[in-house]
């Protein structure tokens, strides 16, 4: 049960990320601030485009986008549609997520609105978004949820990101021509910064052809995503460093791709899992682990140490203090002020004060209840609290959620776990109780063990960022006690 568990989780954990950094890179509903101006189109009515992606070489899904003027005007308005699919194998069994939407756009392509959906299994998330003089008007919903409002400030036009395929028109591909990029991410909630460059020309070989194409290279949190745009404004290719990469294809090539079976994908939990240097028989008995962790832009050595639990000063609920307000707060995602989660988290704590023994007694209860499932969708706390399903992902949110109801300091790790002989990538809950102590409410464990080795700290957005470090991370245990 724990291997079946364990797999599952950690599994299911790096296909939410990979499916958000897919998005994020290449397809994201995302919003544009940039100095030069976005030229008009010219005599667009109806341009379709189908993209084929892939992980490596194997082919995981596909992109396909319609941009339809509404109107004959000399500047009509545009709408545009979009399907994103992806498809993943794991545990022998192939999983889906659908990305579908559409949005509408003025002649220079500006957002006016836009309505997405994201499904995988019985899971779902919808995000509708409304332009109204300088505020974003969004609505957040999931699954046997209320509908979540959101006003977001602007500061001028924004672009729609899956319009941004079709910005590359000759007039803006001009060698030497960048600017910077303000991005509203709709799934994260957030505005992100990108630099983007057209470097120059080369020939690639498209569909057996060799054409002369545009390198744009597009630069966000010092990773590097290269596009080649043809000379007629297509873009025909995508890469990012993760080996992501999209690249436009015949309709009738993506469809005979679906239907073949794709037995020659290998199952995720190994491949993008971590040998490990010493074999760790029992780590829950572990006092004492120091390693040394390799990434792409740093070295550093840990030192964890168990925590002992019957040590821990006994703090009554709500706790308080302007340090700990920032890990309080509720999230589109983590919904601690909803009354559903109020009252759950209050009927769970009951009587006790103890904030540790309360946060016990919600580990103990969501470890219990929550049935291991793997999903490829943005874990919701209310959500997860209807359907009592999901991954590491959904146990660390529902946990979250329900201890920051309590007034206890709650915040969201993600990083690696030790599992026979190799490194998962994982998430966990830490709670405040006058010091910070890992909790692992996805394997029942308190305090989590010493294999617990954080790499980012955070909600989704923070999460995200441990895709791009996926096969570049190395683990070295130095001391193991």
């Amino acid at each position: 049960m724990f291997r079946s568990l364990f797999v599952i989780s950690t599994t299911a954990f790096w296909l939410v990320m990979t499916s958000l950094l897919i998005r994020r890179e290449f397809f994201e509903l995302t919003a544009v601030e940039t100095p030069y101006e976005v030229l008009p189109l010219h005599n667009v009515q109806l341009r379709e485009e189908y993209r084929a992606i892939y992980l490596g070489n194997q082919f995981i899904g596909f992109n396909f986008n319609t941009l339809e003027a509404q109107g004959e005007s000399e500047k009509p308005d545009y709408e545009l549609r979009h399907q994103n699919y992806l498809t993943f194998r794991f545990l022998g069994e192939e999983r889906e997520m659908l990305v579908k939407g559409k949005a509408l756009l003025n002649s220079r392509l500006y957002l006016k609105g836009f309505e997405v959906r994201i499904t995988s299994g019985d899971h779902w998330n919808r995000i509708t978004g409304q332009i109204a003089k300088n505020n974003l008007n969004l609505i957040i919903e999931g699954k046997n949820s209320a509908p979540e409002r959101k006003i977001i400030a602007l500061q001028g036009p924004i672009l729609f990101s899956e319009a941004m395929n079709f910005v590359w028109t000759p007039e803006n591909l001009k060698i030497g021509k960048q600017g910077r990029l303000e991005l509203w991410n709709p799934l994260l909630m957030n505005t992100e910064v990108i630099g983007f460059r057209v470097n120059g020309k080369e020939k690639i070989n498209y569909q057996g052809k060799d054409l002369t194409a545009y390198i744009v290279r597009i630069k966000q949190d010092n990773v590097e995503t290269r596009m080649w745009v043809g000379e007629d404004g297509i873009v025909l290719r995508q890469e990012s460093p993760t080996g992501l990469v999209m690249e436009k294809e015949d309709t009738w090539k993506i469809f005979d791709a679906m239907r073949r079976e794709r037995t020659d994908l290998p199952d995720l939990p190994n491949l993008y899992s971590i040998p490990s240097n010493q074999i760790l028989k029992n780590p829950e008995a572990l006092h004492r682990l120091r390693a040394k962790i390799n990434t792409p832009n740093a070295e550093k050595d840990i030192i964890l140490e168990k925590i002992d639990l019957d040590k821990i000063e006994n703090i009554s609920w709500p706790i308080q203090g302007e340090e700990s307000n920032p890990y309080l707060a509720p999230t589109p995602w983590i919904q601690s002020q909803d009354p559903s989660i109020l009252k759950t988290a209050r009927q769970l704590a009951g009587e006790e004060k103890s904030a540790l023994r309360a946060s016990l007694k919600i580990l103990q209860w969501v470890h219990k209840n929550v049935s291991p499932v793997p999903t490829v969708t943005i874990p919701s706390a209310v959500q997860v609290l209807q359907s009592r399903r999901g991954d590491c992902n959904e146990y660390t949110a529902l946990f979250t959620a329900l201890t920051r109801a309590l007034g206890i300091p709650t915040k969201m790790m993600a990083g690696l776990v030790y599992q026979e002989g190799r490194f998962f990538y994982h998430a966990w809950p830490e709670i405040f109780i006058g010091k910070w102590v890992p909790l692992d409410p996805t394997f029942g464990q308190a305090p989590a063990d010493l294999t617990h080795i954080p790499i980012v700290e955070g909600d989704i957005e923070e999460q995200v960022g441990l895709v791009r470090e996926i096969g570049k991370i190395k683990v070295t245990i130095l001391e193991a006690k």
